[in-house]
């Protein structure tokens, strides 16, 4: 073997074990342990603890979820997937820019990061980081639902399930009464997607837009689906 080329894989050895190293200071024992118990990537931790001080807390998600559930059942199913997660708290104008950071990026890995908990400047926003590759275990794990509105967990499911399929959303936002996605394209049908989703969440409007039309321009605008049951 070459010198030259010995002090290539040394020079890549080297900075692999400096990497490492890092990512291992950076890291409190707490850290270090949470990533351990919920198999979770250090680097992905790390990346996180890059974003915020708060103290990482393992996620527990809306104690009351199964209520949110038609079918106890289907809430159940979920339970043995045993999805495990971290969260942690965030100021309101960083949250975002966590997402931005780190969403796309651990998306393919299998990660789903969130907000579950946004304050609206009361108090700071909770960011959610669950280990699973379907998005939709978001609403399962928070109970999102909108039962004022006889609409359970797997009604939004089935309804966000369809229209992930005619134009593509990615979920950024879930709770147990709200769900936010970016629509990977507008839909081609604009004006009848607007009254779809005011059939299907009438609060967006009713105590949000005021008009369907306005919910139609601030779809357009935002690229983002909204919905929020009171």
């Amino acid at each position: 073997m070459k010198p030259h080329y010995l002090s290539f894989v040394l020079s890549i050895f080297l900075l692999s074990f400096a990497s490492c190293t890092q990512t291992k200071e950076m890291l409190s024992d707490n850290d270090r342990k949470l990533a351990q118990d919920l198999t979770f990537d250090a680097d992905l931790v790390a990346e996180l603890r890059k974003q915020t001080d708060s103290t990482f807390r393992v996620a527990e998600g809306n104690p009351d979820a199964e209520l949110g559930f038609r079918d106890s059942t289907a809430y159940q199913r979920f339970k043995e997937k045993k999805v495990g997660g971290l969260s942690f708290n965030v100021s309101e104008e960083n949250s975002l820019d966590v997402l931005a950071a780190l969403h796309d990026k651990y998306k393919p890995k299998g990660y789903l990061i969130y907000v579950s908990e946004s304050n609206s400047g009361y108090g700071p926003d909770e960011i959610t980081v669950l280990k699973t590759d379907d998005m939709f275990d978001a609403l399962r794990f928070e109970g999102t639902n909108g039962i004022n509105h006889d609409i359970f967990t797997e009604d939004i499911i089935e309804k966000l399930t369809t229209w992930d399929g005619q134009f593509g959303l990615d979920i950024f936002a879930a709770n147990f009464d709200l769900v936010q996605a970016h629509y990977l394209k507008l839909p081609s049908e604009l004006p009848a997607h607007a009254e779809e989703t005011y059939a299907f969440c009438p609060d967006v409007v009713d105590q949000g837009t005021g008009s369907v039309e306005e919910l139609q321009e601030q779809i357009r605008k935002s690229r983002q689906l909204y919905l929020w049951w009171d």
